[in-house]
């Protein structure tokens, strides 16, 4: 497999960026890139666009499965628009794609696409796969934020959160409703794409995946829940990586 990287600026983020593509080297490209799945993949709150390629057997998998990852940076953003005037789930979203599928001559057809992510990428692939769900197959969480009722039951939030994401003023007053929320897109008149979500049993965000689990097939949506023993960490996230791309490779 090949290992892209592109620095490139986004209008949609006011500034340079950057994203890591793994696609198939030269000499397999006798099989056209339209017919490699798309997967795009997500980072946490203190990693970047390289984490996934650092920590996991990532490129592994994607040759296994002849799936294209894509990896975007997503700062500390909580993949939220408005964050310091710079539209993160606009960029992921609209422009990545848009800009992509240019540079890489790849359809990236609603039918092959996926999105996934850990930790606060769990929180984001879920909230742009419930936003656009006619442009997703399937998305993924891996101890995913899905639900901040739970994540913030008895606890205090503090001056200095409030100051870096102040997006959760709009979760505080409107908790129900709120779009930044990923439980609260979750509707029984929409069509949703096919769902899988991970936790371990030991992580602080275990409530989140099932609460957002639970209101899942109250709803009727199809997909798949595994909790098991692990933590909030790399070991846990790479087990389940492994996992979701085979899943992505039988066309669930």
């Amino acid at each position: 497999m090949a290992v892209y990287e592109f620095h490139f600026h986004s209008g949609e983020l006011k500034m340079n960026t950057d994203a890591v593509v793994i696609g198939p080297d030269a000499p397999m490209r006798q099989q056209s890139l339209a017919d490699w799945k798309v997967l795009y993949l997500l980072h946490g709150l203190s990693d970047d666009c390289g984490a996934w390629l650092r920590h996991t057997r990532i490129e592994d998998y994607a040759l296994k499965h002849h799936i294209m990852v894509i990896m975007p940076s997503g700062g500390r953003s909580m993949y939220c628009d408005h964050v310091n005037g710079q539209n993160y789930l606009g960029y992921l979203a609209n422009e990545l794609p848009a800009y992509l599928r240019g540079v890489l001559n790849h359809p990236l057809k609603p039918e092959q696409s996926y999105i996934a992510g850990n930790s606060m990428g769990g929180l984001g692939a879920a909230k742009i796969a419930l936003t656009y769900p006619e442009r997703y197959r399937g998305f993924a969480s891996f101890s995913g934020l899905l639900a901040f009722g739970p994540f913030m039951q008895g606890k205090e939030i503090s001056r200095g959160m409030m100051q870096e994401f102040a997006f959760m003023q709009d979760i505080i007053d409107h908790p129900t409703t709120t779009s930044l929320d990923p439980i609260n897109l979750l509707n029984e008149r929409q069509i949703h794409p096919d769902f899988y979500l991970a936790c371990g049993l030991e992580d602080d965000l275990l409530g989140c995946t099932e609460a957002f689990y639970h209101k899942a097939r109250q709803l009727g949506m199809k997909g798949e829940c595994v909790l098991e023993a692990g933590k909030h960490d790399w070991d846990f996230w790479e087990r389940t990586i492994a996992r979701y791309t085979e899943v992505i490779h039988e066309g669930k």
